[in-house]
């Protein structure tokens, strides 16, 4: 379930322009992976360390999922895979009231509620879905790096990636597009219950 995926080869500390996607990629070492980024114009970076193997979602209009193949300290290889873009994922997000009003940031309560909510939603997919040791890795490192998003406070940042876990893990776990609609229909199940119960404490 993707539209089109490319093999990336880059140098290290070297900006690649990807013309397909109007992508730019770099990567360089971190503490205890490799730091791949990604940008496009208009769109603010994102990026992730990664090891082999391991992989990040970036929201830039389109849907695309990093994913470091192999790395060392001249070059590395990034699959580019382009993800559908599916309106059931949007209006979890467009519809949820966590993400309107006038406060860019989360407050501390709204943090508390997402946090308890993704730990429900990370378990409910694990009850649901059969998930190879690969999969397992995958969702683990995709809801810690929400965390790690939470914690930063951007409504706008979380969105983004929270979106881009949303259809990524659907995508990838589910075998065709009915599933991958009830696994979204678990994510905003566990959204709008944190909004819901945002509002009725408000």
């Amino acid at each position: 379930m993707f539209e089109t995926q490319d093999i990336i080869v880059l140098k290290q500390n070297t900006t690649e322009f990807v013309q397909e996607h109007s992508l730019t990629m770099h990567y360089e070492a971190g503490n205890q992976g490799w730091y791949v980024s990604a940008g496009r114009p208009g769109y603010p970076n994102d990026g992730s360390e990664l090891g082999t193997n391991e992989a990040f979602t970036c929201l830039f209009g389109d849907l695309f999922e990093v994913r470091l193949l192999d790395a060392n300290y001249t070059s590395a290889r990034i699959l580019l895979t382009k993800l559908p873009v599916l309106k059931e994922a949007e209006s979890i997000f467009n519809q949820s009231h966590i993400f309107k009003g006038t406060n860019p940031n989360f407050t501390e309560q709204e943090v508390t509620i997402l946090k308890d909510q993704m730990d429900l939603m990370k378990s409910r997919i694990e009850d649901l879905v059969k998930l190879t040791e690969i999969q397992q890795a995958y969702l683990e490192k995709s809801f810690e790096m929400l965390n790690e998003k939470l914690e930063q406070g951007s409504k706008e940042g979380w969105r983004q990636a929270a979106y881009g876990v949303v259809t990524s893990v659907a995508c990838t776990f589910a075998p065709d597009i009915e599933s991958a609609k009830n696994l979204f229909d678990v994510f905003g199940t566990y959204i709008t219950s944190a909004s819901n119960f945002l509002l009725s404490n408000s």
